[in-house]
């Protein structure tokens, strides 16, 4: 095999992804600990905008399954920032999943409910831009 076909191809599982994709998959099997060691590690690498907007809408989902209010909102904050710098409808989505995944006990929390206001203002800019 060439050196071409071992580091392009469409599913880009390079360096700088593997940690991020490692993490995404602890997320989704409930593993916070593990998750936000490995999207930790991502964050300290050279990624693009979206990728690094990815990464912090799982950490937000970590802060979600501790139940912790402070990393949850700081996260899912930063990356709404990013939503707006990268144009990338896939963080947007990726928010709405957080949205989705707040108790609504967490929701009588004035910080979470702001949160949950600003991803759905921010779906909505994206929506509008489609």
């Amino acid at each position: 095999m060439g050196r071409e076909s071992q580091t392009g191809g469409w599913l880009r599982f390079d360096g700088p992804r593997l940690p991020e994709q490692r993490g995404t998959c602890y997320t989704q099997l409930g593993k916070p600990d593990l998750a936000e060691m490995s999207l930790q590690q991502a964050l300290s690498l050279p990624v693009s905008l979206r990728l690094r907007g990815s990464v912090l809408v799982d950490l937000a989902n970590v802060g979600v399954m501790r139940r912790d209010v402070e990393q949850t909102v700081n996260y899912a904050t930063a990356a709404m920032e990013l939503t707006g710098q990268s144009g990338s409808g896939v963080i947007a989505r990726k928010l709405a999943g957080v949205n989705r995944q707040l108790p609504a006990a967490h929701r009588r929390d004035a910080r979470l409910l702001r949160l949950s206001e600003d991803i759905s203002a921010c779906l909505a800019i994206e929506r509008s831009s489609l």
